[in-house]
C-alpha cells in the first residue's frame, strides 16, 4: 500500500523575500475496504385479509428469540433481518398460479 500521507513539497526562494511553494500530491491513492452487508430479507406475500402489522411481529420475535448475548444474536438482529412486502406477488397470485399449474398438468 502507498501512504498517502507522502506529499512532495518544493520551496523556490525569489528575492526579495517571496517564496514560492508547489505541493504534489502522490500518483497513487489507497482505495478504502468497503464490505458488503450481509442482509437477509423476509418477503412476506400481501393479502388484504391479513390485519395484523406482520413486519412488527416478525420483528418482536427476532428480538425475543435472539437477544444480543446469544450465540445467533450477532448474526441474527435488526440490523442483518430486513422485512419487505414489495418483492412478492400476493397470495391471490400464487394460488390462481398453483391451481393453473394444476390443471395443465392433469390435461
Amino acid at each position: 500500500f502507498f501512504s498517502s500521507n507522502l506529499h512532495i513539497h518544493i520551496y523556490i526562494y525569489i528575492p526579495p523575500y517571496m517564496y514560492l511553494q508547489y505541493t504534489k500530491k502522490p500518483t497513487c491513492t489507497v482505495r478504502k475496504r468497503t464490505r458488503k452487508k450481509n442482509v437477509v430479507w423476509f418477503n412476506p406475500p400481501w393479502n388484504d385479509e391479513v390485519s395484523t402489522n406482520i413486519a412488527k411481529r416478525f420483528l418482536a420475535m427476532i428480538d425475543r428469540h435472539f437477544p444480543k448475548g446469544s450465540t445467533l444474536g450477532k448474526h441474527i438482529n435488526r440490523n442483518t433481518v430486513k422485512v419487505s412486502y414489495s418483492s412478492m406477488p400476493n397470495m391471490a397470485k400464487i394460488i390462481a398460479g398453483h391451481r393453473d399449474k394444476m390443471l395443465l398438468k392433469n390435461w
